[in-house]
Order: C-alpha cells, then sequence, then structure tokens
C-alpha cells in the first residue's frame, strides 16, 4: 500500500471518529431538550435508552449512563419503572455473554436498590416475579441441577428457591401485607414438599391481614393444601434439607 493511500485511509478513520462525537453530541442534545418539555414522559426515556443500546458505540455509554441515572431519580418511586431497569440490566448482561448466575446477579442489585426506596407490596411482588422466573427457568435444567448436587455442589435451582423464600420473609419482616406474596410463599413451600409449613405460611398472613383471609384466591389454596396428598417431587429432599430448616429457624 502507497504512502498516500495509507493517508487517505488515516483520514477517513478520523472523519468516521468525528461523525460518531457528532452524532453522540446531538442525540445528547435532543434527549436533553426533549426531557425539558417531557420531565416525567418515563415511556420516552426508555424508548431513548433502548435505542441507544441497540447501537453499538462506546461513546454512547455516557448518554446511556446519564438516562439511567435520570430514571433512577426522578421515578424513585416507581415501582415498575425499577422493574424496567432490573430487566435492562439483565438484558444488558446477558448481551456481553456474561454467565446467566452474573446477569442475575445484576437485576437483583437494582430491586434491592429499588426496595431501600420503595417497600411497598408491588416492589416485592414484582421482585418475587422475576425470582419465580429464574426458578421456573432452572426448573427446566433439573437433570443438570441434579448432577451438581450429586458432585457436591450447590444447585443453581436450590439457590433460586432460597432467594426467593428469603424475598418472602424480607416482606413480612417489613410489614408488607399482599395476598400475592403470602400464595406465593405458600406455593414455594408446597413445591419444596412441605405442606404443613405451607398452610401455616398461609394462616400467619390470614391472622395479620382480613383482607387477605378473605380472599377466595387463598380459601382456594387452604382448600388444596388441606386436600394435598400427591408424592413429593423428585427433587424436594435436596431442597427441603437447607430451606425448610432456614424457613423454620427465621
Amino acid at each position: 500500500m502507497s504512502k498516500s493511500e495509507t493517508d487517505g485511509d488515516e483520514v477517513k478513520g478520523k472523519a468516521t471518529v468525528s461523525h460518531v462525537a457528532v452524532s453522540c453530541k446531538i442525540a445528547q442534545v435532543i434527549y436533553r431538550k426533549a426531557i425539558s418539555e417531557i420531565l416525567d414522559n418515563l415511556r420516552f426515556r426508555q424508548r431513548f435508552l433502548e435505542i441507544l443500546e441497540s447501537i453499538d458505540v462506546e461513546k454512547l455509554m455516557v448518554l446511556e449512563g446519564e438516562i439511567y441515572d435520570g430514571i433512577r431519580e426522578r421515578f424513585v418511586t416507581d415501582e415498575d419503572s425499577w422493574a424496567w431497569l432490573a430487566r435492562r440490566q439483565f438484558v444488558k448482561a446477558e448481551s456481553k455473554g456474561m454467565d446467566i448466575i452474573e446477569c442475575r446477579k445484576d437485576a437483583t442489585k437494582v430491586y434491592d436498590e429499588a426496595l431501600q426506596s420503595v417497600n411497598s407490596a408491588r416492589m416485592y411482588e414484582l421482585y418475587a416475579e422475576f425470582l419465580i422466573g429464574n426458578l421456573e427457568c432452572d426448573d427446566q435444567h433439573l437433570e443438570a441441577d441434579d448432577l451438581a448436587s450429586e458432585n457436591g455442589q450447590t444447585s443453581t435451582l436450590d439457590q433460586s428457591a432460597k432467594t426467593l423464600l428469603k424475598l418472602y420473609i424480607r416482606a413480612k419482616a417489613s410489614g408488607v401485607k399482599s395476598e400475592t406474596l403470602a400464595q406465593g410463599q405458600a406455593g414455594l413451600l408446597s413445591r419444596l414438599g412441605n405442606i404443613d409449613l405451607a398452610r401455616e405460611a398461609v394462616e400467619v398472613s390470614c391472622n395479620e391481614s382480613d383482607s387477605t383471609c378473605r380472599s377466595a384466591r387463598i380459601s382456594t389454596l387452604l382448600l388444596s393444601l388441606e386436600t394435598k396428598r400427591g408424592p413429593v417431587r423428585r427433587n424436594s429432599t435436596v431442597l427441603s434439607s437447607s430451606l425448610l430448616s432456614f424457613e423454620r429457624h427465621r
């Protein structure tokens, strides 16, 4: 390659870098101008961020961080906003090829941050919904988890169940009352093979909240637990040994 060709490539490279920098600056100006006029439009911020993240340009990361921080500050008491931020963290981690456990850690950090700002039943329910999704995903890989347990390793399924159970207990300790959480905790304990603890958890929730006690869903759940006599899931022994002990001594 001749010197003139090399010089030409360098000029093109610099022009490209300059164009990217200008484009990033324009994006920043557009965003700041827009939110100054529609300050409380959460969906605009979310959509703008989704578009930026679809463009693999390192210089845009500063603006992405600005948008994330803005959503955290402006919508600090919005439960759905926190749930969206957690999902975005998971997607970002996953897109980088990170291990599934690390992706979940990034999302759970956001949920934990959210609970410090919004100690509401809705926030706990959204967090639990995310953890239940993890549990269902792990359940699809039950064979691998069983093999890990046989090798003396802590299974992913066990960890997911333990994290979810801790969240239910944390909600109760925080004074949060929720029919959905009560039903979820009982469902998890039943899934682990301990019907008695599941029924006890529902009864405690009923004693704490009249509305929960009068719920048709809770009444149906109690009846189901009372009459349930099905075989214990084949993985419940592994899970129950540590988790149920944790539940009894909370």
